[in-house]
């Protein structure tokens, strides 16, 4: 996870958070698996959001599998994380991917910006494509 975290942060140059999150049951929940801090070279884990605090974004990832906000804490689906996820760790844009196993969505690739906002690139959005469709083909998410 490491690995891709560090690929992710190299094929999306603005992105200086990276995270790879896997879905609770009954996507009742996201868990973060690793958290890289591109910056720091930190690696955590261990955040959770949990879908009855942000429907809105939980409904949008699933249903269109891909979430461009360069603006994210003004965008209609991401600004339900303002007070207790953007503001307290200063992100200001996010591009999330779904990823997939056997074509049901199981976790989520994220990408942020933090300390400024970013616009991000269609070269942004291809990248996080494939490396999303990568991970989905060739890793599996620990439970």
């Amino acid at each position: 996870m490491e690995l891709i975290c560090r690929v992710a942060a190299k094929l999306i140059p603005n992105a200086n958070l990276i995270s790879l999150w896997r879905f609770g049951e009954h996507k009742q929940k996201v868990i973060s698996l690793i958290n890289y801090d591109v910056e720091a070279q930190e690696f955590t884990e261990g955040l959770e959001l949990n879908r009855r605090d942000f429907p809105v974004y939980f409904d949008a990832i699933v249903e269109r599998e891909l979430l461009v906000a360069s603006r994210a804490r003004a965008h209609p689906v991401t600004s339900c994380f303002n007070e207790s996820y953007f503001e307290p760790l200063d992100i200001h844009s996010l591009l999330d991917f779904i990823l997939h196993k056997e074509f049901a969505p199981v976790g989520v690739i994220c990408c942020e910006s933090k300390g400024a906002a970013v616009n991000w690139s269609d070269d942004d959005i291809e990248n996080i494509r494939m490396l999303a469709t990568q991970i989905s083909y060739c890793f599996e998410l620990p439970c």
